[in-house]
């Protein structure tokens, strides 16, 4: 009698892994964002990371003009603070969850976003949300912390300190608010 040939255990082939990550890195800019939210924690304003079209954007909207007389080589430019907070914000924000109450109504309605009424908004904000905005969006784009020195930075930390004080006196009631 012979036997049967033995034949070898089939092997169980792995299915093949597919790939989770790109082979390559996009770098044709980004689609990130970031919220910005208001004090009462439900209104926000959506901040986009800028991308060089934006940069271009914003540079070419808050340049200053520099002047140099040949004659005494004084130097002057004109800096607009306004302008160029302004500017960024407008460059920046693509977006928002905000409502408004309607003078009409009394009731509380949602502000579709358009640049339009983003700039309306800007005509009737309180200065502290729009100084606070404009830093969350130099701290969501670095490159534009890149525009401060060292000394700016300095004076900034100064200013701070003189508006912490003044709160300090504020609040111990040796100052008076101006608010009341």
């Amino acid at each position: 009698m012979t036997e049967a040939p033995t034949q070898a255990p089939m092997m169980q082939q792995e299915p093949p892994v597919m790939q989770t990550e790109p082979l390559y890195d996009d770098y044709w800019g980004t689609d990130e964002t970031a919220n910005w939210f208001f004090p009462d924690g439900k209104q926000y304003i959506v901040v986009k990371v800028m991308d060089e079209g934006d940069r271009k954007r914003f540079e070419n909207e808050t340049q200053t003009d520099l002047l140099v007389e040949r004659q005494t080589q004084n130097t002057r430019f004109k800096m607009n603070l306004t302008k160029e907070r302004h500017g960024l914000i407008m460059a920046a924000v693509c977006g928002w969850n905000l409502y408004r109450k309607n003078k009409h109504t009394g009731e509380t309605e949602l502000v579709h976003y358009t640049d339009n009424a983003l700039r309306d908004w800007l005509k009737v904000a309180s200065p502290r949300h729009v100084d606070d905005l404009s830093i969350f969006i130099r701290e969501t784009n670095p490159w534009l912390l890149g525009d401060m020195t060292p000394e700016q930075i300095d004076e900034e930390i100064e200013r701070l300190e003189r508006t912490k004080e003044m709160l300090i006196r504020r609040d111990e009631g040796k100052e008076p608010s101006k608010d009341k």
